[in-house]
């Protein structure tokens, strides 16, 4: 049995796309976000389910966090 589908997760938008550019920009409001890091926060607060991968130093906790 498949306990989730991670298509159909990053597919899923949980909210709108207003919403998740307003939830980015307090983000970088209060991290300093480069542009990648800032379109990393957008899209994980639209979609079910997101990926932020790169090498160290890329920012990815930073992001995260």
């Amino acid at each position: 049995r498949v306990l989730w589908d991670a298509y159909n997760l990053q597919t899923r938008q949980i909210r709108t796309a207003a919403q998740a550019n307003g939830i980015a920009q307090t983000a970088n409001a209060l991290h300093q976000l480069n542009q990648s890091q800032l379109n990393a926060v957008t899209h994980a607060a639209e979609r079910g389910l997101n990926v932020i991968w790169g090498p160290p130093g890329t920012g990815k906790t930073k992001t995260l966090g």
